[in-house]
């Protein structure tokens, strides 16, 4: 793996010394550059790209997010190419959008971080499908994007299968804990469910939605699918610059409580831009899920943590709660509109 920093101005002579190290580069490995804002992510991207065609090496994967150049090497027979428009178009961009062209068609992985849309494709290579992949992405984005998603939310999908031209809906969201009643808040004399804290905590149907989608409509198991994960986990990946920033706002919030200051301010402090951040709570976690199914989840030692914390914490949610728990398919809301 390569790694390339920031320099303090991009030059004809920096992108030349970036394309000398990226040439040297074996195959299968991959190149990260970090710090490059846009519209300098597009230079550094092009001198890296053309790096490693001249070295004879096909580049599997070139993705441009905020702050950060992403370059995959593979000598397979499908070649992955950055779709930059992106880029231009939102400037400092918070995407990856990779697609891969083979003989069968067009796949298009897109995620707000390059990590995760890699991992879908490296699902679809290891011969899942879209679904699979999907889910991929999901889990990777609750690790290395944990203000945005997580398997303490819940998960909303559209699945259209071609087969039969019908569009699929699945409501993955929890439902609210069996003590939230009406009568529970005018006891306490609540008006309006808290935007946050333990009140208005509901089932996290996440984790129930994954195995819904993948029981019907997937390929690979969720060992398989959650490995890129786990991998992230356990192991730790680099913080972009716009993940860092956001970071750093919620560090007040973060703070407040014990789990969240523990496990996501290490150190006292958000992670840095470049820093490598680990997560082994949440990769055990997955690893529980991967082995034992959805139930790991609902059932087994997670349900219990959460309803240990939802105790001690003032909170509603019980094990019945979380067993009880289930996605429903629904028929998603149609019209036509001019025969169509």
């Amino acid at each position: 793996m390569l790694v390339v920093t920031r320099h303090l101005q991009v030059t004809e002579e920096v992108l030349h010394a970036l394309a000398e190290k990226a040439a040297v580069v074996a195959l299968e490995s991959t190149i990260i550059a970090h710090g490059f804002p846009y519209p300098e992510s597009l230079s550094v991207a092009q001198a890296l790209h053309d790096a490693v065609r001249d070295e004879g090496a096909v580049p599997a994967m070139i993705a441009i997010m905020g702050g950060e150049i992403r370059i995959g090497l593979d000598n397979e027979s499908i070649e992955f190419i950055a779709r930059g428009d992106g880029v231009e178009k939102c400037g400092v961009a918070d995407i990856a959008a990779v697609s891969a062209r083979g003989t069968n068609g067009a796949t298009t992985v897109s995620a707000t971080i390059t990590l995760a849309a890699q991992a879908g494709i490296d699902i679809l290579k290891a011969g899942g499908n879209a679904i699979d992949a999907a889910i991929a992405v999901d889990a990777v984005l609750g690790v290395v994007e944990p203000m945005s998603c997580g398997i303490g939310g819940d998960l909303f999908a559209i699945v259209y299968e071609a087969s039969t031209g019908q569009l699929h809906g699945l409501n993955a969201s929890g439902r609210s804990p069996y003590a939230a009643t009406i009568d529970f808040f005018k006891k306490q004399a609540i008006d309006l469910i808290p935007d946050r804290g333990p009140l208005a905590w509901s089932v996290p149907g996440c984790v129930d939605g994954w195995e819904s989608l993948r029981k019907r409509f997937g390929h690979l198991s969720l060992d398989k699918i959650l490995s890129p994960a786990v991998g992230y986990a356990m192991n730790g990946f680099p913080v972009s610059d716009i993940i860092a920033r956001d970071w750093a706002s919620a560090e007040s919030l973060l703070s407040s409580w014990t789990g969240s200051r523990n496990v996501y301010l290490p150190n006292g402090h958000a992670p840095i831009p470049g820093g490598v951040f680990k997560n082994p709570d949440l990769g055990n976690t997955y690893l529980q899920v991967a082995d034992q199914g959805r139930d790991a989840f609902y059932l087994g030692d997670t349900a219990e943590k959460i309803v240990a914390c939802s105790e001690e914490t003032g909170g509603l949610l019980t094990a019945s709660d979380l067993k009880d728990h289930v996605a429903t398919w629904d028929a998603p809301v149609s019209t036509s509109y001019r025969g169509y």
